[in-house]
């Protein structure tokens, strides 16, 4: 399994748990244990999704049918990469991500509402995404509305928007508090 960290100036918002090479179905690495069942539901999904015989190529969003995990869709999250992941805009956000976020999120970028720590936060997994467009599952926390914060568990699953093209879509299903995953520490022992 690869591990990594997502470094910041001031503490740790979020961390990569682990970011696969499942790029095809079965394959023996993929965090079985660390996903709940609708994350699992999505990663089964998104590698039926994957092209047959086409190793590296990515699923077409245009073949995504939300209706296949429709159980899903209060808590998933459709970004537009921009950029080549210098950015990411709001597609769509179910209202279950919104209600922690507190705020209606769709049709904006993520850097234009989010505290600059976790821009960079949110962008450099992003950037790594683009740069290797595997799963990635992240435990992290966020400001949440009127709390101090709120933790989360994200898997994100890469699309292209064209046949043989670069990631344009990254689709997210996010698991908040107790369906997500014990409190990420901060820097300084918070």
């Amino acid at each position: 399994m690869d591990s990594l960290e997502s470094e910041s100036s001031s503490s740790h918002s979020q961390r990569v748990v682990w970011s696969g090479p499942s790029q095809s179905e079965g394959e023996a690495d993929e965090p079985t244990g660390l996903l709940t069942q609708r994350q699992q539901t999505l990663l089964s999904y998104w590698q039926e999704l994957l092209p047959e015989g086409k190793s590296g190529n990515l699923p077409l969003w245009a073949d995504f049918d939300p209706l296949r995990i429709w159980t899903s869709i209060t808590r998933l999250v459709v970004y537009e990469v921009l950029d080549e992941g210098k950015d990411l805009f709001f597609r769509l956000a179910g209202a279950e991500f919104e209600r922690y976020f507190g705020q209606g999120v769709r049709g904006r970028r993520f850097s234009a509402i989010s505290s600059p720590e976790r821009t960079r936060a949110g962008l450099k997994s992003a950037r790594l995404l683009y740069e290797t467009p595997v799963p990635q599952l992240v435990h992290g926390w966020m400001e949440a509305g009127r709390r101090d914060h709120v933790t989360y568990s994200r898997l994100s699953v890469p699309f292209a928007l064209e046949p043989g093209r670069r990631l344009g879509i990254i689709l997210a299903c996010y698991e908040f508090g107790a369906n997500g995953p014990p409190a990420v520490a901060r820097v300084g022992g918070d």
